[in-house]
């Protein structure tokens, strides 16, 4: 039998303060531990099933385990407008699609997880980004690779959690970044993991 782990590596910065004007359009972003999205966001969770040998190394996600099931939570900013708003600045990171397209200057891609077959108990709750949560999941990703490490202009909250893109930027405001991951096991027999186009580091 084989084992095929799939992480998603996540970047974490945290900022003290609590003011925010968010890009404009629909997307969702990991949600932190202490599972606060921000203002007029909506929050999801997908727990998958697994086979068991899960590695967490990420104290500032909200990351949840039911026996073997490996479960995540996410931000969704599912309002297309807001009152004032902010354009996505160039750097190298991923976000997750939500609305059925990416905002401007973003590659889109997705993954595919063969989550384990025998006893699926998949579970999926509240709103989540675009994709597909069955017996298996597919979640579709906003990445881009355009500008230099520092990030500048995004907004101030609590935690912002970006997905990595090649390179770990440096968000200005922000403590970090802190490099963190979840790696679970997907189906041990005739794997069908696979990842398209453009995705988060860390997939195998």
């Amino acid at each position: 039998m084989m084992t095929r782990p799939s992480t998603v590596i996540l970047l974490i910065s945290i900022l003290t303060e609590a003011s925010a004007i968010w890009p404009l359009g629909q997307y969702c972003l990991p949600m932190p531990s202490n599972e606060r999205c921000p203002v007029g966001w909506e929050r999801g969770y997908r727990f998958h099933t697994t086979e068991g040998r899960n590695r967490v190394d990420a104290d500032q996600l909200y990351v949840a385990t039911r026996g073997k099931d490996l479960g995540w939570g996410f931000c969704c900013k599912s309002r297309v407008m807001f009152l004032r708003a902010i354009s996505w600045p160039k750097g190298n990171y991923c976000i997750f699609r939500k609305g059925g397209f990416c905002p401007p200057r973003f590659m889109e891609g997705s993954i595919h997880w063969d989550d384990k077959d025998r006893g699926n108990t998949n579970s999926a709750e509240g709103t989540l980004p675009d994709g597909r949560y069955d017996h298996n999941t597919q979640i579709y990703f906003c990445c881009r690779h355009d500008g230099p490490r520092m990030l500048t202009g995004l907004p101030q909250c609590s935690s912002l959690i970006l997905m990595k893109f090649d390179t770990c930027p440096t968000v200005s405001g922000y403590l970090g970044p802190f490099e963190q991951y979840i790696d679970w096991n997907t189906e041990n027999l005739f794997n069908n993991d696979r990842a398209i186009q453009a995705y988060p580091d860390g997939f195998s």
